[in-house]
């Protein structure tokens, strides 16, 4: 039997106050990540929530996870200025 760990950061990489701060000033959009299968569960939904308040110019959402356990939410992305790929299943 194989089980994912809970979540949280588990790359164990260390970033001092500055180099956050450093980041986050960057010029361009925002890179954010999601990796997972698109099921409610996940709470992809709630991160898209929380983006429609935020103007689409200042994020770039890139979506890693498999479509093939609930195609509605998947197809739900189209409305959402996201990159979706489809990364088969992550578990």
């Amino acid at each position: 039997m194989l089980a994912a760990p809970p979540a949280g950061n588990h790359l164990h990489v260390a970033l001092t106050p500055a180099q956050i701060v450093e980041r986050a000033q960057r010029p361009g959009p925002l890179k954010i990540i999601f990796v997972g299968n698109l099921i409610p569960l996940k709470g992809l939904h709630r991160l898209l929530a929380v983006l429609q308040h935020v103007p689409a110019t200042s994020w770039r959402l890139t979506v890693l996870g498999s479509r093939d356990h609930d195609r509605a939410s998947f197809r739900r992305l189209d409305r959402h200025p996201v990159t979706v790929r489809d990364a088969g299943r992550l578990c």
